[in-house]
């Protein structure tokens, strides 16, 4: 059994997008209800915060030091200091029910996201690529857009909508950034709701599991249960690889939706990491033009 610790007792209301930034050695994380951004420094051991009063979905660096956020009403660019926001996209302003949810950029640079509805209502959100000024959308009516993961080679995405219970295979056309299904892989139900993952170097996934308490390791392609990693949350949002050897995994959660019948959860809303036998990868930046 892998030991998970508490890295930081955040008490986040809804923790999620961990990503890990390998020129300054930080985590960068979101918790998106109350709209902020933080900066764990696992070395020192210290938290910064960065407030920007609406909703905010990600937090992904970019390849010349800025920060693309996601925030409820659009796509915004900003220094690390959180100042002098610019709008890059106000993507779904004719549908002010939405938010953004998961996104993560690709090794070209190009940002793939999700949008759903505030309430989670069935076949609202979609898919989103951006990559300079063109933005497509690959996949619609989806419920809950999750996690999103790419081998380290060729064409091939994993991606989850959680209200399916399962992680999808895609083929991606590189240059038009266009899916083609090509498997589809169902969950447990009994293990919890997938969330946000990442992905080893072995191609094997890390899956959060929403309402499951745990990390579970995956096998896409057999669709098989490999190791599983109880967290002390019962709502585990996501995860992700970092730390100077790339092999600790990080794992963000929620105290919302955990209620007193759910004591032996002690940590709910915390920062966790384990460290493990195998690695994953830091980020993929956006690519600013």
């Amino acid at each position: 059994m892998n030991r998970v610790k508490v890295e930081y007792n955040a008490r986040a209301i809804l923790g999620e997008g961990p990503v890990w930034d390998q020129r300054t050695g930080r985590l960068i994380w979101v918790d998106i209800i109350p709209g902020k951004v933080h900066v764990y420094d696992p070395v020192a051991h210290t938290d910064r915060e960065m407030s920007f009063g609406k909703m905010v979905s990600v937090a992904i660096p970019t390849d010349i030091g800025n920060l693309l956020l996601g925030l409820q009403d659009g796509l915004y660019l900003c220094e690390m200091n959180g100042i002098e926001l610019r709008c890059l996209s106000d993507l779904e302003a004719e549908i002010p029910t939405n938010r953004f949810n998961d996104g993560k950029c690709d090794r070209n640079g190009r940002l793939w996201i999700g949008s759903m509805d505030m309430e989670a209502r069935p076949g609202a959100g979609s898919l989103y690529t951006i990559y300079g000024r063109k933005i497509s959308r690959p996949l619609e009516a989806l419920s809950v857009p999750n996690g999103i993961a790419w081998p380290e080679s060729g064409n091939l995405m994993y991606f989850v909508d959680s209200a399916l219970q399962q992680v999808n295979s895609y083929e991606i056309e590189e240059q038009t950034g266009s899916l083609r299904l090509m498997a589809e892989s169902r969950i447990p139900g009994d293990l919890g709701t997938p969330d946000g993952m990442t992905i080893d170097r072995s191609g094997l996934l890390w899956i959060a599991m929403w309402g499951g308490g745990r990390v579970i390791h995956w096998d896409p392609a057999k669709s098989k249960l490999l190791d599983e990693i109880q967290v002390p949350a019962k709502n585990v949002t996501s995860c992700t690889f970092g730390g100077p050897g790339m092999d600790v995994l990080y794992i963000t959660s929620a105290s919302l939706g955990a209620g007193p019948e759910d004591q032996q959860y002690t940590h709910n809303g915390a920062l966790f990491s384990v460290k493990l036998p195998c690695g994953g990868y830091g980020a993929n930046y956006f690519k600013e033009e």
